[in-house]
């Protein structure tokens, strides 16, 4: 990521054409400005961006608005929000495949934890992970996932 603005992200493709099928589907329902983000590793985002999605308001009321037109959206962070000593990644989960982690990262965005995003791991290994969480919230956040039916990892942030 390269842009100082946050990210509505909608979905990750492997391949350009089938991004930007996504995104003309996405202006067609109105989502005017949506586009692609190469991501490298053959991840193509679809996203929005937006700096008022730094707001947690903005995010919960954009999230309603994408669930009525029957979409699934997280978000992504700037690239100039940077990890703060004691916080911790939230890992949901891992794929062998892109396409099973954005359906990871769909599912999780569902239960509530919408600020999360697919992230390359390495070889066949695609992660769901919510960056930067506050250390002390991590206990809480571990309970509530593994009632929430995932095995999560954490991890140091800024790592």
């Amino acid at each position: 990521m390269t842009s100082a603005n946050w990210r509505a992200v909608f979905a990750h493709e492997t391949s350009l054409i089938r991004a930007k099928a996504t995104v003309k589907r996405l202006v067609a329902l109105g989502f005017k400005t949506a586009k692609v983000e190469n991501r490298g590793c053959n991840d193509f985002a679809a996203v929005l961006e937006s700096p008022e999605f730094s707001k947690y308001q903005v995010r919960s009321a954009f999230a309603r608005e994408a669930a009525r037109a029957n979409l699934g959206v997280t978000y992504a962070a700037a690239a100039t929000v940077r990890a703060k000593p004691g916080e911790v990644n939230v890992v949901f989960g891992h794929s062998g495949s892109l396409a099973g982690a954005d359906a990871l990262r769909r599912k999780v965005g569902a239960v509530g934890w919408r600020d999360t995003d697919v992230a390359y791991g390495g070889p066949r290994d695609w992660r769901v992970v919510w960056p930067n969480v506050p250390g002390s919230a991590s206990e809480a956040t571990v309970l509530a996932a593994v009632k929430a039916g995932f095995a999560v990892e954490l991890e140091l942030a800024g790592q």
